[in-house]
């Protein structure tokens, strides 16, 4: 709670006018009902943070493709290939039967909006082996760890009280927990104790129950035995937590909301009136309603109402800052990357390509932080959750490395940048020499086999 304090007013404000369908910071057990839009005035952000989490998504784990591959050291033979290609076909085949795709595009919401994300998955059943839940920033603490890294992770369920005891069937846990029926929700903690003086992946786990009741006390090994991926957009040099678009935004994003307040209200009182009367003793202003067809008595020689003129504002002067408002949180949350300049003129695939390199440019620092926090610890979760079930079995390689490299349509886009590279390279060549010397210079299947691999061409 300590180590958070200073960023939950921050969430919270980023909440009431951008984010109103996440969960509070309130600490209250009870379950939201419905979203609280009151106080938005303004959908620019909060329709920009759902559609930069949908374009993460797209480009970082995009549903139905194999956004990760397993690569493998020169000289392995190939039946050890055939069987690392065979275990990666199989975890994609589970990813896209489970329920991976709408949870991750949940947590990749607070990614984009707060700058922090927390997933879980844990084993399923028969028919679908991996489960996945994305945990609300608002119920998620972690601790700092060595080197900037993450070290415990907390997790607050708010659940009633038969579901704890559904769960945990063997527990000894008070009668009246969840009230008398059992349906009110209690607070479950389900801590992660990282064991920083073991030389391997080594954690405690705690479940309590309101704090007393203590549900599950063991050990848990080995890489990937912890259920709860966290992960950060980016974040400055010495602090704990990420800081995402959503949050740089957050200055445009109120100024935008308070200036449509402020142009609706004046909108309601041109509309409505602003009106005065003389202290008659007939007229009672506080039972006047103006409407069609009201006769309001007023006192002989009285003028009654009269309008009161509104202060002339400058409306055109609130639509050029609502503007450029409006223009710097779609560019933080880079949404005006592909769109057109005009309506007449849409663009090109060519400037659509180079739009999408360029936010690979833009984002890249933040891509790799997401890469190594979020991404590589859920496969190797998810590797150790298909193992453990028998479905998958990993190939002796003879201590030869197996390295998890990125296949995504955004990592493409940069290798796209670097075969363009050589294809200009290659043309200078043949302007000057011929294009005999690019031949002797670089044989076609060496050029082929080269751009192959940058755009994850398959060999077959």
């Amino acid at each position: 709670q300590r180590l958070r304090q200073p960023w939950k007013g921050r969430w919270q404000r980023l909440i009431d006018v951008a984010m109103p369908y996440r969960t509070p910071f309130s600490g209250s057990l009870d379950g939201r009902s419905g979203q609280n839009t009151s106080s938005v005035y303004d959908e620019t952000g909060m329709v920009g943070i759902e559609e930069f989490a949908g374009r993460l998504v797209g480009g970082i784990v995009p549903d139905g493709v194999e956004w990760a591959r397993f690569d493998t050291e020169a000289g392995l033979p190939d039946p050890v290939r055939a069987g690392v290609a065979e275990v990666q076909a199989e975890m994609f085949l589970q990813v896209s039967r489970s329920n991976f795709a709408p949870e991750v595009y949940d947590a990749f919401k607070d990614l984009a909006g707060f700058g922090n994300t927390c997933l879980k998955v844990v084993a399923g059943d028969w028919m679908t082996p991996l489960r996945f839940q994305a945990i609300p920033l608002a119920d998620a603490w972690v601790t700092p760890g060595p080197d900037g890294t993450i070290g415990d992770v907390h997790v607050r369920y708010r659940v009633p009280g038969y579901v704890v005891r559904a769960q945990y069937p063997g527990a000894e846990l008070p009668r009246d927990l969840g009230g008398q029926n059992g349906a009110q929700n209690v607070a479950v903690i389900d801590s992660w104790i990282r064991d920083l003086d073991s030389p391997t992946e080594r954690w405690l786990r705690e479940v309590h129950v309101e704090g007393k009741h203590l549900l599950v006390r063991k050990i848990e090994a080995g890489r990937g035995s912890c259920c709860y991926v966290f992960g950060r957009w980016s974040k400055a040099a010495g602090e704990l937590y990420g800081v995402g678009q959503g949050m740089q935004a957050l200055p445009a994003i109120e100024v935008v909301n308070e200036a449509v307040r402020l142009i609706l209200a004046h909108g309601e009182m041109a509309l409505a009136g602003m009106w005065q009367a003389e202290d008659d003793g007939v007229l009672n202003p506080w039972s006047v309603q103006l409407a069609p067809g009201a006769i309001i008595p007023i006192a002989p020689g009285s003028k009654g109402l009269q309008p009161l003129a509104l202060p002339s504002t400058r409306l055109d002067i609130g639509q050029i800052v609502l503007e450029e408002q409006r223009h710097a949180i779609r560019k933080a949350l880079f949404n005006e990357t592909i769109t057109p300049r005009t309506a007449d003129t849409p663009p090109t695939a060519l400037e659509i390509r180079q739009r999408m390199q360029e936010l690979a440019r833009q984002i890249g620092p933040a891509y790799g932080r997401v890469w190594h926090e979020v991404v590589v610890p859920l496969v190797v979760r998810i590797i150790r959750l298909l193992t453990e079930q028998g479905r998958i079995v990993m190939p002796e390689v003879d201590g030869r490395k197996v390295r998890i490299a990125p296949a995504s349509s955004l990592v493409r886009s940069a290798r796209v940048e670097e075969v363009a590279r050589i294809n200009e390279w290659l043309q200078g060549i043949a302007a000057l020499y011929g294009p005999a010397a690019v031949h002797t210079l670089v044989p076609a299947e060496r050029y082929m086999r080269i751009t192959a691999d940058r755009l994850d061409i398959p060999a077959s």
